[in-house]
């Protein structure tokens, strides 16, 4: 299974202030990638952009971009995603992974019947929500303990443990 070349680690919430800053959310909360690169794409682009500067503000990074000097700019690109180049982020460890990489594995559940392919993540406040299958068949599961039991992109698999909805 291939990886992403570019890893959304958030989006442009809102303008922040009057010059153009832009309040970004990140996809991961805990997350510093945003805090260490210097250059990043916005969705629909094709150039990279200059990170002027960047600093943490609450569940928040507050950016400053080549190009936007205003907040009517700001405020123009606000709800698009920011991408980092692969490249620039550091190498997950052994049993780490981005998000990005989760969306196409294909989910099982314990007894390893097929669920469905992985159709991205919501950020729904402290949990995440995979989403797997399409349409009527979408299952929605929470990426935390007891739902999640194995993810391994190497295998391009995910096993988990649907949640019991209506009982």
């Amino acid at each position: 299974m291939s990886t992403p070349n570019w890893i959304t680690v958030g989006r442009i919430a809102r303008a922040h202030g009057v010059r153009g800053e832009l309040a970004v959310r990140t996809e991961d909360p805990s997350t510093s990638a945003l805090l260490q690169v210097r250059s990043l794409r916005l969705e629909g682009e094709e150039s990279l952009r200059e990170v002027l500067f960047a600093r943490a503000a609450n569940a928040e990074v507050l950016l400053r971009l080549r190009g936007i000097s205003d907040r009517n700019a700001a405020e123009a690109i606000k709800g698009r995603a920011v991408q980092i180049p692969r490249a620039e982020l550091p190498t997950p460890e052994p049993g780490e992974f981005y998000f990005a990489d989760l969306v196409g594995l294909t989910a099982f559940d314990e007894a390893g019947r097929e669920l469905g392919k992985v159709q991205g993540l919501w950020e729904t406040g402290p949990v995440p929500v995979v989403v797997i299958g399409e349409g009527q068949s979408e299952l929605l599961v929470p990426f935390a303990e007891p739902f999640i039991i194995a993810v391994r992109p190497e295998e391009g698999r995910m096993i988990v443990r649907p949640p019991e909805y209506g009982e």
